[in-house]
């Protein structure tokens, strides 16, 4: 089990719980959902900011996280 731990000013420390899963190795399809979230987080979050430390990364991936499951459109959702 691999938990990350988020700290944003709003909320208290809140972790988030990720069941790991062992995947093939070379099979880069198998693990293309978190591509690209990552290639998202990079482009619309981490390209705009020059990062000094880690609670400035924290800080911009936990604003992320909840504009990327409340407000962001997903191309699945009608």
């Amino acid at each position: 089990m691999i938990f990350f731990y988020l700290m944003n000013s709003d909320y208290d420390d809140f972790s988030i719980a990720i069941e790991g899963i062992k995947i093939s190795a070379n099979a880069p399809n198998m693990n293309a959902f978190l591509r690209v979230f990552i290639g998202s987080v990079r482009r619309e979050a981490f390209d705009w900011f020059i990062l000094f430390n880690e609670a400035q990364i924290r800080n911009i991936l936990a604003e992320y996280i909840g504009y990327y499951n409340e407000k962001r459109p997903h191309q699945g959702i009608a």
